[in-house]
């Protein structure tokens, strides 16, 4: 029987936003032995980070872990492909997650929004990157009426993403976040090498005993499972 297909997205138009690991993160914790989901990945960043970044790694360490294949896919998707990629895959998965280009300046961006039921845009504690994720915004808004008109629903969310607590602007920051129209998450991604690692050995951060985690696995958790109720919702 074909799987009821949810399609998420991070995405956002300024580099270094942490939206490429956080693709990646999510869905290693979806595909998880506790929640067991099978998920594909759509990498359609220009930099092609999660495609070629784990063969690289490979050639330097025969060792590392493999991806959990059963329950995780990823594939490179030109963003003209997108639409064929979905309707081959729509129903194989029960989570499709793309990692969109880090650029809204490409032609057909706005019509691809409209695969999605939901966008989560990542946004670092910095004022140039608030207002970056400004346009997103507005674009997503657009897109959520377009989908309205349709009958179709569609949500979009802000994050803060790679948070530095010790910076002194983070929760300025935070309170600034939760004052805008738009929703956004109450728990940050973090700025750990333990995440950032998991780009390069497929070590899924959920899959880790509890007993054995630390705040890096609790910080994780906690932002994953307030991500975890928006996209089941």
């Amino acid at each position: 029987m074909d799987k009821d297909t949810k399609i998420i997205s991070f995405a956002t138009q300024k580099g270094g936003s942490g939206k490429t690991t956080l693709t990646h993160m999510v869905a290693l914790a979806l595909a998880s032995k506790s929640l067991n989901k099978s998920v594909l990945v759509l990498d359609m960043d220009e930099q092609k980070t999660l495609s070629v970044f784990y063969a690289q790694q490979q050639k330097l360490d025969a060792n590392l872990p493999e991806p959990p294949t059963n329950r995780y896919e990823l594939i490179t998707c030109p963003l003209p492909e997108l639409r064929e990629t979905l309707n081959v895959n729509y129903g194989k998965y029960e989570y499709i997650l793309i990692d969109f280009p880090g650029t809204f300046m490409v032609e057909g961006i706005r019509s691809a929004f409209l695969f999605c039921d939901k966008v989560f845009v990542p946004v670092k504690h910095s004022q140039p990157d608030f207002i970056s994720s400004q346009v997103v915004f507005k674009l997503l808004e657009e897109v959520k009426e377009m989908r309205k008109a349709k009958g179709a629903d569609f949500d979009y969310y802000g994050l803060i993403s790679i948070a530095e607590p010790d910076k002194s602007n983070f929760k300025m920051f935070k309170e600034f976040l939760a004052t805008q129209s738009y929703p956004s998450l109450e728990n940050p991604f973090y700025k750990y090498v333990k995440y950032e690692n998991a780009l390069i050995n497929y070590h899924g951060i959920m899959d880790v005993p509890k007993v054995k985690w630390k705040h890096e696995e609790e910080a994780f958790n906690r932002f994953f499972q307030e991500l975890y109720k928006l996209i089941t919702k």
